[in-house]
């Protein structure tokens, strides 16, 4: 399971600011925020990557680090992204990180 540094510490301070919350309900959707689970994706195919997004569970995130496929193969993921996103219930983001992320709703 991946989790980068960028991601701790902004779940360090959601978690922070949840705890100096005087509104509980809202101070529990900032932890429950700064809890969501990312995987890494292993595919190195479209097949093998819709089935990791069908096994995603709600509230996870699934980051495709792109950089390490050849151009075809990026160009590949990125333009199904979008379709592939909706069609298992995820948003799809390509971030400066250069990597492409799916966040499933939790």
């Amino acid at each position: 399971m991946l989790f980068p540094d960028y991601l701790v510490d902004c779940a360090k301070k959601c978690l922070d600011l949840a705890k100096r919350m005087r509104n509980p309900k809202l101070a529990q959707t900032f932890a429950d925020g700064a809890r969501r689970r990312v995987v890494s994706s292993k595919a190195k195919v479209l097949g093998e990557l819709k089935r990791e997004l069908q096994e995603l569970s709600d509230g996870m995130c699934l980051c495709v680090p792109i950089t390490n496929y050849s151009p075809n193969q990026r160009n590949e993921f990125w333009r199904a992204s979008t379709y592939i996103g909706q069609q298992f219930g995820c948003s799809a983001e390509l971030r400066p990180d250069g990597c492409l992320w799916f966040v499933k709703p939790g």
